[in-house]
């Protein structure tokens, strides 16, 4: 496993990426703020990412999409051939997440679509984060999440910055084999940085964060890893402070 400088993690040939929001410039037009068209900017990302690391399989981890309900014009649009220029390269899998409602109306025949409970393939699930996972992810040694947008802020006076950061933390098995009966062998859990930076980050170590729903439960996230994508080690997040 082999997290890259560009937002995407490498597990033997299969590349993992989280929450692409394709279409954003949408939601952020309705809000008054203006950006130049991002797809085929992401397109060119992956692109080099395959290139570099000769990949065979690439799975989309949930929020393929921005629109939470429906399905906006410029994703008709922009999806299939976005979907159909990979698929000509590579295998693709989408775990769906929650902004991914009726995704399966334009994506490409050939193109399996899970749903958010996520799938294993080998030692290593998949899944978005926003919902439990299958029973079957239980099986595998890791589990590999988007949803959180990880981000660490740096404070120093009046100057603030925040960066993207990944997190690998340990897995809380008596809670889930309490939970769901059964015998697990997960054992860690990988939470990837948002791959459309525009998306906006979710500073893990800003006062009165928390983090929510199922991985709140499950994770013993204050006793993972924190790195920058760069690979740079922050520690543990129960140590950092900003």
């Amino acid at each position: 496993m082999k997290f890259l400088l560009d937002n995407a993690l490498l597990i033997g040939k299969t590349l993992a990426i989280a929450d692409l929001h394709l279409g954003l410039e949408r939601s952020l037009g309705e809000k008054g703020i203006s950006i130049p068209p991002q797809t085929k900017k992401l397109e060119a990302r992956i692109e080099k990412i395959v290139r570099e690391t000769k990949a065979k399989k690439i799975v989309f981890v949930g929020d393929f999409k921005d629109k939470v309900m429906g399905i906006s014009l410029q994703e008709r649009r922009e999806i299939p051939e976005f979907l159909k220029y990979f698929q000509k390269k590579l295998k693709i899998a989408i775990v769906k997440g929650n902004h991914d409602g009726n995704l399966e109306f334009i994506v490409p025949n050939g193109i399996k679509i899970y749903g958010s409970e996520g799938f294993r393939d080998g030692k290593t699930g998949f899944a978005h984060g926003h919902a439990w996972l299958s029973k079957d992810i239980l099986k595998a040694e890791r589990v590999v999440l988007g949803d959180l947008h990880p981000a660490v802020e740096f404070v120093s006076g009046r100057s603030r910055a925040v960066e993207q950061i990944w997190i690998r933390c340990p897995v809380n098995r008596q809670f889930l084999e309490k939970k769901f009966k059964v015998k697990v062998n997960l054992k860690e859990a990988v939470i990837v940085p948002a791959f459309n930076r525009l998306t906006g980050s979710a500073p893990i170590n800003r006062k009165g964060f928390k983090m929510n729903g199922p991985i709140g439960k499950f994770l013993d996230w204050k006793n993972g890893d924190i790195f920058l994508t760069d690979g740079t080690l922050l520690g543990k997040l129960k140590e950092f402070k900003n």
